[in-house]
């Protein structure tokens, strides 16, 4: 199975899935994150938007203009490219409304 690789800069947190994959989560200041997992039973290296709701639980988010679903067969530069976006998205509040 491919490893995620992913550049130092984002501060990865690396976790194994339940069924044998792995899972990396990121965090970024503007209140988004990136769930990027890669199993079996993954489309391949695939990535899902996700808004943190505290420092440590968050759910996936299907309304931005980075997709409104999840990513799939992600390669190394396209990964790269969709964090990228992600990170630059509006910041969020607390209550979840979108602030420039």
């Amino acid at each position: 199975m491919t490893e995620i690789e992913l550049p130092n800069r984002y501060n990865p947190v690396f976790r194994d899935t339940p069924l044998g994959g792995q899972q990396v989560l990121l965090h970024f200041q503007n209140g988004y994150g990136a769930s990027v997992v890669h199993s079996e039973y993954s489309y391949g290296v695939e990535l899902a938007v996700i808004i943190w709701t505290s420092d440590s639980d968050y759910s996936i988010t299907y309304d931005t203009p980075i997709t409104d679903d999840v990513l799939g067969h992600l390669t190394p530069e396209t990964l790269e490219e969709a964090l990228t976006a992600i990170e630059a998205l509006p910041f969020r509040t607390q209550n979840g409304r979108l602030t420039s």
